[in-house]
């Protein structure tokens, strides 16, 4: 049988636990206070939501993760103003980072990363920061820092910090030889349309339903516009 003191750490934690559930049902939402107005809520402080999580680093992280997902429905679905756009997309990527603070190796951080806010012209570095950090805290993982490093090339224009990052790619166990030859054409900027839309056809594949719009814009722009 549990001991007393196994026992009040499972209270605890539920109670962590379902805390942490609200918080990320309520926040980062639009919520209606009549018909025709709307306000739109951020994350609370990052020493708030550690001191609700204690221990739980990764109830931590899904509270934050579930409100990304709550804010980009109202940027989908409501029909906000500018102002309401631009706070949801601040809020959004506040969320991000705060995952990333409670667990760095929780991959939904980053996939929303590449899938969301990767193609928003102002949080595009700010993307490639959060996959860039999170290279570093999954140094197994050779797809983190490359698609950082496609980033960095394809939004950013920035070929030197993409070579940094592709360089750490292929260098990482497990790498396939033909990421040596990809990294090469678009450092060297001799990738074809082709290439890139390959690439992010892949990177899809990674994300839920639904979350694909910015990535599908970049293709059709690639197919119908070139680079």
């Amino acid at each position: 049988m549990a001991s007393i003191k196994e026992k009040i750490i499972i209270v605890v934690l539920l109670i962590s636990g379902m805390l942490l559930h609200v918080q990320g049902k309520n926040s980062g939402t639009l919520q209606e206070q009549d018909e025709n107005t709307l306000f739109l809520t951020g994350p609370s402080s990052l020493l708030v939501q550690q001191a609700i999580a204690g221990p739980c680093l990764g109830l931590g992280a899904e509270s934050n993760i579930l409100s990304v997902f709550s804010v980009y429905w109202s940027i989908k679905e409501k029909n906000l103003s500018e102002d309401d756009q631009q706070k949801a997309w601040l809020y959004l990527y506040r969320y991000l980072q705060q995952a990333q603070s409670f667990d760095p190796w929780y991959w939904d951080t980053y996939r929303l990363t590449n899938g969301l806010l990767a193609y928003q012209e102002s949080y595009q570095s700010k993307a490639v920061d959060i996959l860039a950090q999170g290279a570093k805290a999954r140094s197994w993982d050779w797809e983190m820092p490359f698609t950082a490093g496609f980033l960095a090339h394809d939004q950013l224009k920035d070929d030197v910090r993409a070579f940094h990052l592709m360089k750490l790619a292929i260098n990482r166990e497990g790498a396939p030889p033909m990421l040596v030859g990809l990294a090469a054409r678009f450092l060297n900027k001799t990738a074809t349309e082709s290439d890139t839309v390959d690439f992010l056809r892949a990177m899809k594949k990674s994300l839920p339903k639904g979350y694909t719009q910015y990535i599908d814009k970049r293709i059709d722009e690639l197919l119908h516009g070139g680079f």
